[in-house]
């Protein structure tokens, strides 16, 4: 059981007062009050002031206080985990006496708004800051649920569970999209940490949930050609499948695919290439023309299909929502495992469903790490796709290490190597 004791260190004319917290056997911390008196005002055995004037009578009040204030803060770190050691008794006498002035970069929103006015201003990619601008306004309604303003310091294994339970329970998000918020909320915390702002100690420690892997969906290289060969009634479905296919044979993430057009196009060494600039990563790419895409091109006279709208969004909204259609047609029906939104629960779910439903605007570039992978040297995959480590890559592809080692083992059979 904890105790705490007041005394003083020395017989001089003016002496410091002391706190001595005990936690347990041979586990102390001792740390200044910040008040003086005369030794001989000091009554050794209550270890308080003696009452022989005003100015002791109030230390020994203001004392009395600061022993309850510490007593019920032990309880609310015991709670909460929070680690006891000499830093936080110092840092509990400051905040009872009022010692500690709460600047506005304490202030978790305040912090998060400064972290990302600094993203934006660093050039950070557009959807790595939407990333983050979600999360914020996540805080700013968890707040509001909660009827309290957070700290920076605040954000401990106690705020990390009652947050994600509010991200997974009122937010309905799925355990690996509310996991990716902590994780965004804990690397703001540690930059805030390395600006000189207080963070708990227990932030290391929050964790989110179990990662669950999520089905994988992407087209075959027969599926490709079962698109390729289908006639569309509709022009427009036929202008997303021609761009569907240029997806699947150059890896390219949607923001780079809608905006290719003909002065990209490039000759080096008697090889076209598709030479861009990609928006995420800022990486310069330089991609092969496949058969398949020079087809393509050469049906448009050279250039690359058409817009599906005049606006950025609503050409890719419009692409991402006809590709379901395409494939339809195209007779990519089959029932797989898949992830799909579920209007009446609001809430993404894993099922059975009609392979056109999973088909969204991303298949094309996974479509391309995993038909390539194995065929192509994974380092000149990775150099198209934008992916910055091979571990993100195989992830991406879902992929292990022991793929990896069947790959190398069937390079090794089929060389000369000795």
């Amino acid at each position: 059981m904890a105790s705490i004791k007041y005394l003083i260190q020395s017989d001089k004319e003016v002496v410091q007062i002391y706190i001595r917290l005990s936690i347990g056997r041979a586990k102390y911390f001792k740390r200044k009050v910040g008040f003086t008196l005369k030794s001989v005002d000091w009554n050794k055995q209550k270890g308080m002031p003696k009452l022989n004037n005003n100015g002791n009578k109030k230390i020994a009040s203001d004392l009395r206080g600061l022993t309850t204030f510490i007593y019920d803060a032990l309880n609310n770190a015991a709670s909460n985990g929070e680690q006891i050691n000499g830093g936080w008794l110092t840092s509990q006498i400051d905040i009872h006496f009022n010692r500690v002035q709460i600047v506005d970069l304490d202030k978790l929103l305040i912090y998060c708004n400064k972290f990302i006015s600094s993203m934006k201003k660093s050039g950070i990619a557009l959807n790595t800051v939407k990333k983050y601008q979600t999360t914020i306004n996540k805080i700013e309604a968890f707040e509001l649920v909660s009827n309290k303003t957070f700290l920076v310091k605040d954000v401990n294994i106690s705020f990390g569970e009652n947050f994600l339970n509010y991200l997974r329970v009122d937010c309905k998000y799925q355990d690996n999209t509310a996991s990716r918020i902590i994780g965004y909320v804990k690397t703001i915390c540690f930059n805030a940490e390395v600006n000189g702002i207080r963070v708990s100690p227990q932030l290391k420690k929050i964790k989110g949930l179990k990662t669950v892997k999520m089905p994988f969906v992407y087209l075959t290289f027969e599926e490709i050609e079962k698109i390729k060969n289908t006639l569309y009634e509709n022009p427009l479905h036929q202008v997303v499948a021609d761009w569907l296919i240029i997806s699947c044979y150059t890896g390219q993430r949607i923001s780079d695919l809608l905006r290719m057009n003909s002065s990209m196009i490039i000759k080096e060494q008697g090889f076209e290439f598709i030479y861009l600039t990609q928006v995420k990563t800022k990486s310069i790419v330089q991609i092969p023309i496949d058969k398949n895409v020079k087809e393509i091109l050469n049906k448009y006279k050279g250039e690359f299909p058409p817009r599906v709208s005049k606006h950025d969004h609503s050409n890719m909204v419009m692409y991402n929502r006809i590709l379901k259609k395409v494939c339809k047609t195209a007779g990519i029906v089959e029932i797989v495992k898949g992830n799909l939104y579920n209007e009446e629960t609001e809430r993404m779910e894993v099922g059975m469903y009609p392979k056109n439903l999973l088909i969204s605007s991303h298949v094309g570039r996974r479509s391309y790490a995993s038909n390539f992978f194995g065929k192509i040297p994974t380092p000149l995959l990775m150099n198209i796709t934008g992916h910055s480590s091979e571990s993100m890559f195989m992830k991406y592809i879902h992929k292990t290490s022991s793929d990896m080692s069947i790959q190398l083992a069937k390079i090794l059979s089929a060389s000369n190597i000795k």
